[in-house]
């Protein structure tokens, strides 16, 4: 089932639920990310923060909003505690939408 959003719709809605912690929301508790469990530099570290953001979205594409998601994340060459993370996906439309954020790993 596909609702029609426009792109701007659907980047907000990736924005929130990846800029959101999980618990956030009392209404909605498992809606956001879980950044906030990251912990380390480590190879390990980096696919879970890719594995983070996929489940943070993933409402998106049970609706039909996304498809073909990909998401991944890289260290910051300059700072270590910092990883960037990478969300793109395609509507229903064919457009493509594209997400980035820093996340703090501590």
């Amino acid at each position: 089932m596909s609702t029609s959003l426009t792109k701007t719709q659907t980047m907000e809605e990736m924005e929130n639920s990846l800029s959101i912690p999980r618990g956030s929301l009392w209404k909605w508790p498992d809606f956001g990310h879980r950044f906030k469990e990251l912990k380390g530099c480590t190879e390990e570290t980096r696919i879970r923060a890719a594995a983070f953001a996929k489940e943070a979205i993933q409402w998106m594409e049970d609706l039909g909003h996304i498809t073909d998601v990909s998401t991944s994340a890289a260290y910051d060459i300059n700072d270590e505690t910092r990883l960037l993370i990478l969300v793109s996906a395609n509507m229903p439309t064919g457009e493509y939408v594209q997400f980035k954020r820093w996340v703090e790993v501590l």
